[in-house]
């Protein structure tokens, strides 16, 4: 695996087109929030730098009850409801044809496109900050290394890398044929994605060195906002009136003398 994983890691072969001076950037209309002036032959546009905030923490999770997955008379039906429907396909559906699968198949991506055109894809390097980028939906992976090669320094742009995914983990190599002739859609990297950057040499993977990225890109980096924070006390407030809500619905259900499955029977005796 691991003489695998250096044989995807080797730089492309194809030369990197060098900006022609007509095209050079206009320092007035750069934006503090996204860089977008410098000439590249990629197809991201609103790039930005992400910097790891310093006093970002995860936000605290409110405390939840046994009795708050209880589910309430609505989501009970929902939840059988879906297994009728989804029982009922699998038995009434007539048989397809591969022609008919595939256009089947075809219509679900092509909706799929039409909700979700572009994918924000964000690169994050050792020291937690990230590039980022939107891309067509429609583009291929090699795309978003060649967006990742011309964001680097040029001395570190032959520096072989790979991208992937983790956890679990999941390396999306050129080398793979697969993975190569598949566009963001189909690897289910839209609408947005996270991928890291592990470079062949460790000393551009360093948590205490900065990224190897453009001056112009890294000139414009702005710290990454915190996450949202949640209401506790309204949050269980809120919760509360759901559970009593949901206990009552399911008294009522259950005193009609409605048929109802056994799952949402049991659900009363405990």
């Amino acid at each position: 695996m691991e003489e695998e994983s250096k044989q995807s890691l080797l730089p492309s072969s194809e030369p990197i087109r060098e900006p022609s001076p007509s095209a050079a950037p206009d320092s007035k209309t750069s934006t503090p929030s996204a860089v977008t002036s410098h000439p590249s032959n990629h197809l991201a546009k609103e790039i930005k730098i992400w910097l790891p905030s310093e006093n970002a923490q995860p936000a605290p999770r409110p405390v939840l009850g046994d009795e708050y997955f209880i589910p309430t008379a609505a989501e009970a039906q929902r939840a059988f409801s879906g297994q009728v429907a989804s029982r009922e396909k699998l038995t009434d559906a007539p048989m397809l044809t591969k022609s008919l699968r595939e256009r089947e198949q075809n219509q679900k991506k092509n909706e799929k496109l039409a909700r979700f055109p572009i994918t924000r894809v964000r690169i994050k390097f050792g020291d937690r900050s990230m590039l980022e980028g939107s891309l067509p939906s429609t583009c291929k992976i090699s795309d978003v290394y060649q967006f990742v090669k011309e964001s680097l320094l040029e001395d570190v742009r032959t520096k072989p890398f790979i991208l992937y995914q983790t956890p679990p983990r999941r390396e999306f190599l050129l080398t793979d044929p697969k993975t190569r002739s598949s566009n963001l859609l189909d690897l289910q990297l839209a609408p947005s994605s996270l991928l890291l950057i592990k470079f062949t040499d460790e000393a551009y993977n360093h948590s205490t060195k900065p990224p190897p990225l453009l001056p112009e890109l890294l000139s414009a980096a702005q710290p990454l906002p915190p996450p949202p924070t949640f209401e506790a006390e309204k949050g269980g407030k809120q919760t509360g009136n759901t559970l009593e809500k949901g206990k009552q619905k399911v008294d009522d259900v259950l005193k009609s003398g409605a048929k109802v499955p056994k799952w949402l029977q049991n659900l009363k005796k405990k």
